[in-house]
């Protein structure tokens, strides 16, 4: 949806769907710090059941798949978030990617990736009062360069992480520039 056209109430197509719990989701970012520190699963299924409220049987709601690996996957992510002492910023950028490439709900995963983000960026921090969008840092940055920084961090090797975070890191960079022409 175009920038000018996003402003509630959305219609009620895929779009306007979309926008709306983009919306609601990032109404819980601030929150959500708190949580965050605490049990970041329990913030990631909050995430999921504000985004998909209404989209999704009830019972799917802030629930990972089923599929083997997710669990597992997603406490390993917890416990290693957790017990870290790396900056925000890299702490925020593992948490968006491993979501992202896990897809652990199957629905509104890229939501939660960014808006987990976002969270740990403000539990960590490095933006406490949750004032920057580093959506328009991604935006900004493209879509294609957004996915192959993604797929390099898929791979798994140190010089794709690497790359996943210097882009991460200038999303963030970018976000909190755009931010400031917005409050300044």
């Amino acid at each position: 949806m175009p920038w000018d056209e996003f402003a509630p109430p959305f219609p009620d197509t895929e779009p306007g769907r979309r926008c709306r719990a983009a919306l609601q989701v990032a109404t819980e970012v601030g929150g959500l710090a708190d949580t965050w520190r605490r049990a970041p699963l329990q913030a990631l299924a909050r995430l999921h059941t504000v985004a998909m409220t209404d989209q999704v049987p009830h019972e799917e709601l802030g629930r990972p798949r089923v599929d083997a690996g997710v669990s597992e996957r997603l406490t390993t992510l917890a416990d290693v978030v957790t017990g870290s002492e790396a900056p925000g910023v890299v702490v925020a950028g593992v948490v968006h990617a491993e979501v992202m490439v896990l897809r652990p709900f199957g629905s509104a995963d890229g939501l939660v990736a960014r808006a987990a983000s976002r969270v740990v960026l403000v539990a960590r921090g490095v933006d406490p009062d949750a004032l920057t969008v580093p959506e328009m840092g991604l935006l900004d940055l493209g879509g294609d360069a957004y996915g192959r920084a993604l797929a390099d961090y898929e791979g798994g090797t140190p010089q794709g992480l690497a790359r996943w975070l210097t882009f991460h890191a200038a999303s963030v960079q970018r976000g909190a520039a755009y931010a400031r022409t917005l409050c300044g």
